[in-house]
Formats: C-alpha cells, sequence, structure tokens
C-alpha cells in the first residue's frame, strides 16, 4: 500500500511541470492574429492608429517559465487632409512567459515580457511626391493571457501586451540618407488571438 502511494506521489510530481507549462511538449510554435492600436507622437504625424496583422513564434516550453521567439507584423492606413498614409509595423521579438498555478487543468493564465527590435516602412506623401522613409527601435513592454487546452498537443492563445516604443529619425529607404524628421515615441497595444501546437510527444 505504502509503495502505490510513493508511485502515485511521484507520478504526480513528475507530472506537474507539464501541466503548468504552456504546452504538454517541449518545443511548440505558434500563430496568432494581431490588432495593435499606436498612439504617441511617433505616430501623429501619420494620424495612423489601429492596424491588423499577425505573428509567429517558436516556443522552448521546459516548466512553468517558457520562451519564445518570433516574428510580428501590422499594416496600418489613414487619410489626413486628402492624403492616404500607409505604413508597415514589424518586428523581431523574444518573449518569456511565466505559466500561473492554479487549479484547472484546461486554462493556464499567464503573465509575460517582450522585447522587440521594430522598424516602421512609411510612403510620406506630399501633393506631388511620394517620399519612402522607414525608421527602427527598441520595444519592451509586458502583457498577460491565457492559453486553453484543446486537446493534447493543441490550445487557444489569448493575450494582449503593452510596449513601449522610441523611433529615431526617418531615413529614406532608398538612399539610407537620415530625412531630418523625428519618427518620434509612443506606446502599442496588442491584443492577440491564435493556436499553439505542440510538436512531437507529450
Amino acid at each position: 500500500m505504502n509503495s502505490r502511494r510513493l508511485l502515485a506521489t511521484l507520478g504526480v510530481l513528475a507530472l506537474a511541470p507539464n501541466a503548468m507549462a504552456q504546452s504538454r511538449q517541449l518545443f511548440s510554435v505558434q500563430g496568432a492574429a494581431l490588432l495593435t492600436s499606436l498612439q504617441g507622437d511617433a505616430f501623429d504625424l501619420l494620424r495612423i492608429g489601429t492596424g491588423f496583422g499577425g505573428e509567429f513564434q517558436v516556443r522552448l516550453n521546459p516548466g512553468p517559465l517558457s520562451l519564445g521567439a518570433g516574428l510580428q507584423m501590422t499594416r496600418h492606413s489613414s487619410t489626413s487632409q486628402g492624403l492616404t498614409n500607409k505604413m508597415t509595423l514589424s518586428g523581431l521579438f523574444v518573449e518569456p512567459r511565466y505559466a500561473i498555478a492554479v487549479s484547472s487543468r484546461i486554462v493556464r493564465p499567464y503573465v509575460a515580457g517582450r522585447l522587440a527590435f521594430m522598424s516602421q516602412k512609411t510612403d510620406l506623401q506630399d501633393i506631388n511626391t511620394t517620399f519612402p522613409v522607414k525608421a527602427n527601435a527598441l520595444a519592451y513592454g509586458v502583457g498577460g493571457g491565457f492559453v486553453a487546452r484543446i486537446n493534447g498537443h493543441v490550445g487557444f492563445d489569448l493575450g494582449a501586451a503593452l510596449t513601449s516604443v522610441d523611433f529615431g529619425e526617418f531615413k529614406y529607404r532608398d538612399t539610407g540618407a537620415t530625412s531630418g524628421l523625428d519618427a518620434g515615441s509612443g506606446t502599442m497595444f496588442v491584443l492577440k488571438a491564435g493556436f499553439n501546437v505542440g510538436l512531437g510527444g507529450g
């Protein structure tokens, strides 16, 4: 009887890290749709706000603390003073997460951080001329969400993040020369929804 209890206890302890992880598998991939709202003087010049896009990331899930890395991109557009402004905002990012222990084995809430190298590409329009420019920045922030397990390999991920970004001056994309226009700083609020797929057994 004591041996059975010991084996049962060991089994629970062995399963605990996977139960709290974002995925039962050590490696997973995730794809998500993004809605990104932009605020601040970095985007006031173009009067560009909300945009839509997606992200893809690969995650390492050894336990409650996991690490992801991937690519995100959203497209934004607006009309101001009769001119159409369009912008593509993309970035490479790393995202550490910590899964919070709860009683449910289906839903796993998490808190997350994000560090990203962001690039915005814009076509600044004058009455008769279009200026293709770009600006880069390092963005950082925090977020959270939850993963709802669908089966042993697939989970639905819903999350949000708030990041701060500070761009330098715009540069012309064709020559790399500085334009003299400050791209400014701002914040990005990101809402995402997608699926996490575990790779291999587990």
